[in-house]
């Protein structure tokens, strides 16, 4: 609440003004930034006095319709990031993104671009939490659940030596688990070529064995003739 003509002038009693007798009266002006700034955070880059009807409009609507506002103190107050360089800045869709922007306005610029989300993602020490993935708030949980101040500490090279020490462990996992199948192939292997070795023993010995039959059989076959030439012989003589 802010005077204006010694009264008291609130937010809902300014928004209901025409844009017009705000821009040309020097002291709603100066309330109307003012209150911009409380509730934006900062004053909209460009030519403040050329855009003035749509920022008062924009700015005004909420307080018209009667919803609920959220300050830019309460955005600060509810934000659950934290940013590496306190001082960073970037220019964003029309608006300067900082230390004082909201959760929201971060988790676009973050999601927005598929390509820059790991590359803006290093700017934190801690992600909006609409942002981290649930890998991510897992790793998170699990490392908070240990620090005595988590507000003041970097959870990003924890975060990252933790994926690191996972990521290891399922390629670990995953080598061992290529090396079994590859034991378990080459003893496939081994007992395909001792089962080809067996079935080629046993067709040498079958053969083996049929040719022995035969020559059995030629031996007794010769022996019969030769009985029988003798025993004409006889006869004869």
């Amino acid at each position: 609440m802010t005077l204006y003509k010694n009264k008291v002038m609130t937010k809902e009693e300014l928004a209901i003004k025409q844009g017009s007798e705000v821009r040309h009266n020097q002291v709603l002006f100066d309330l109307f930034q003012q209150f911009i700034l409380e509730d934006w955070g900062s004053i909209p880059a460009g030519c403040f006095g050329c855009d003035f009807n749509k920022h008062f409009t924009n700015w005004a609507k909420p307080y018209k319709e009667g919803k609920r506002v959220e300050t830019n103190k309460t955005r600060i107050m509810n934000a659950d990031y934290i940013l590496k360089d306190q001082d960073y800045k970037t220019f964003y869709k029309g608006e300067v993104l900082s230390k004082n922007s909201s959760s929201e306005e971060w988790a676009k610029f973050i999601t927005e671009n598929k390509d820059f989300t790991d590359m803006r993602k290093k700017l934190f020490k801690r992600l909006p939490s609409t942002v981290s993935t649930d890998e991510e708030k897992a790793i998170e949980n699990e490392i908070l659940g240990i620090l005595e101040d988590e507000k003041k500490e970097d959870l990003t090279p924890l975060v990252d030596a933790k994926l690191e020490a996972e990521k290891a462990e399922a390629a670990k996992a995953e080598a061992e688990k290529a090396e079994a199948e590859k034991a378990e192939a080459a003893k496939a292997e081994a007992a395909k070529a001792e089962a080809a070795k067996t079935s080629e023993t046993n067709k040498s010995d079958d053969k083996k064995k049929t040719t022995d039959k035969s020559k059995s059989k030629t031996e007794t076959v010769t022996k019969e003739t030769g009985d029988a030439v003798d025993d004409n012989d006889d006869l004869l003589g």
